[in-house]
């Protein structure tokens, strides 16, 4: 998932099949499907994974989640005082605003529609999206 995925992976193996590229999970869940077709895969996830591209799969028996890591959601941070927030991932959205609230002026990024739709539980609609995933659709966007 991602290009920065995408570059660790081939420290560690010659040839990879498949890049979801797209800020959008669920467009990279449906062309993975397409690629993998009747195939059986594993998914290396967290313990709170919400399956998103899983769910795609027609035959859930063809799917199998591995929890290689636990996401812990940390309480105690002070606040960075940054001017733009970059989340990515939902976790990363509830555990910052359970503590400090959106300043005036703070730019707020979310990465990809699942931690939108957590931003939106808060209350934060102002925020913005890339259009690519990485660092260039982070620059782009910023």
């Amino acid at each position: 998932m991602g290009r920065g995925t995408h570059r660790e992976l081939m420290k560690y193996v010659p040839k990879i099949d498949f890049v979801g590229d797209s800020v959008n999970i669920n467009d990279v869940g449906k062309a993975f499907v397409k690629k993998v077709k009747d195939g059986t895969c594993l998914f290396p996830v967290s313990n709170i994974s919400k399956r998103t591209i899983q769910k795609y799969f027609p035959n859930q028996e063809k799917t199998y989640d591995l929890i290689v890591y636990n996401t812990i959601e940390k309480n105690n941070f002070q606040d960075p005082k940054a001017d733009v927030l970059i989340f990515t991932s939902p976790s990363n959205v509830r555990a910052y605003f359970s503590k400090l609230e959106a300043k005036e002026g703070q730019r707020i990024v979310s990465i990809g529609p699942t931690t939108e739709k957590e931003l939106k539980k808060f209350g934060i609609h102002n925020y913005k999206i890339p259009k690519s995933t990485g660092e260039l659709g982070l620059i782009d966007l910023i």
